[in-house]
């Protein structure tokens, strides 16, 4: 028989901001369990209740102690219902006016691949656990580019449910990501040596008469495909032998849209060679003949970089040429970004500094350039292979290793 609950186990008089703990006892099962309710707030100027439901009298009085506490510090949040699929949109639409397009759209399509794993779970309801299984079940999908977006994601999404006190913590933090799926490319090259460019250049000024101009200058000057495609001609002093990377033309849904560079550091003035300019300026006269040759056809586009009619470049047909160059000239699997990774290796191993490198390819953190960029290449391996005698050239003479490793005379 269910013992009945002492006047102490009752439901007592509490003082006014003290919450309260009341015994129920269930018909049915003749067992009791207390119902702990603290108050939260005013909300829509009512006050607001939280409540637990314990097993045993202690229980309560634990229960309400944390419960008090957590209102105390502000760490309680109001119950709600937001899922995470509404607080992603809400997340998003907050940031829309603070991203760049494409990053808007890569974090709406991200949104869309969460939505089966975890979209329906409650946003309270969401545990460090839940997050780690989206994680594993991404990874086994994509790689780790992929896995840090989503981390991102979510880490925003939930800073954002913290600030406005929808949860009291983020539940990304200290969960560990993944490996993910190895990069396609992770162990091709991701330069071309001085002959490989040679033979893709020399491809290119074969394949059609803008390819060469527009692929020798990204070569040169490390610039990103869209930087390249939105360049115009008075970003460009042949007379001073610079250009200035003021825009951006990226990809958004198939469709380019003009923007600033992708960082701070990305808007630069890089310089020109001699022999670039001179590329330039005949490329320039090239398309003033073009244009006085059309007539009312030509597209009338002040853009360096441009097809036989005037009009800019989409940057995807940038990359469809170099990919089709790079089969010409017997080197598949070369696509534009390579140029980029070529011109930075490529200066770095004829000893330009690697700050110089960085600032001209618009770095932000010189680890990028070192260590994501730089390609160590075949002929360096070699040119630094020294010999036993080279290598023990301040030794005396007569210390000489034979093969087991003993010095003789």
């Amino acid at each position: 028989m269910t013992k009945r609950p002492s006047k102490s186990e009752r439901r007592t008089k509490a003082p006014n901001g003290a919450g309260s703990i009341r015994p129920r006892k269930n018909k049915n099962t003749n067992e009791t369990t207390y119902l702990v309710r603290v108050t939260f707030g005013l909300v829509g100027g009512k006050q607001r209740q939280i409540s637990r439901v314990v097993a045993t009298a202690r229980e309560a009085e634990v229960t309400r102690a944390q419960l008090l506490a957590d209102v105390n510090r502000g760490t309680l949040s109001l119950p709600s219902v937001l899922t995470v699929r509404e607080l992603l949109v809400e997340h998003i639409d907050a940031r829309r006016a603070h991203w760049k397009p494409k990053t808007t759209a890569n974090n709406e399509d991200l949104a869309r691949r969460l939505d089966p794993l975890v979209g329906a779970k409650r946003v309270q309801a969401l545990k460090p656990l839940d997050v780690q299984r989206v994680y594993h079940e991404l990874a086994g999908q994509y790689g780790a580019s992929m896995l840090k977006q989503v981390r991102s994601l979510l880490k925003g999404a939930l800073d954002f449910a913290v600030l406005h006190e929808i949860v009291a913590r983020n539940v990304t933090a200290g969960v560990p990501l993944p490996k993910g799926q190895p990069s396609p490319r992770a162990h091709e090259n991701r330069a071309l040596n001085s002959w490989q460019l040679g033979a893709f250049l020399q491809a290119a000024q074969a394949f059609e008469a803008w390819a060469g101009p527009v692929f020798q200058v990204v070569s040169l000057t490390g610039l990103r495909r869209g930087e390249a495609a939105a360049l115009r001609w008075v970003n460009v002093d042949l007379d001073a032998g610079v250009l200035f990377v003021r825009e951006n033309l990226t990809v958004v849904r198939g469709r380019p849209v003009l923007g600033t560079p992708k960082s701070a550091a990305s808007v630069r003035r890089v310089p020109l060679a001699p022999e670039t300019v001179a590329l330039l300026r005949a490329w320039r006269a090239r398309q003033l003949e073009l244009a006085r040759m059309l007539g009312g056809k030509w597209r009338g586009s002040d853009h360096v970089f441009t097809n036989s009619v005037g009009a800019r470049f989409h940057p995807d047909a940038l990359s469809r040429r170099a990919r089709l160059i790079g089969e010409a000239a017997g080197l598949p699997g070369v696509h534009f970004h390579m140029l980029r990774h070529t011109c930075a290796s490529l200066h770095l191993a004829r000893g330009v500094p690697a700050d110089v490198v960085k600032a001209w390819l618009g770095h932000e953190d010189i680890r990028v350039t070192l260590n994501t960029y730089r390609m160590v290449f075949e002929s360096e391996h070699r040119a630094h292979v020294v010999g036993l005698r080279d290598l023990l050239r301040e030794k005396p003479a007569n210390l000489i290793f034979d093969a087991f490793g003993r010095v003789g005379a």
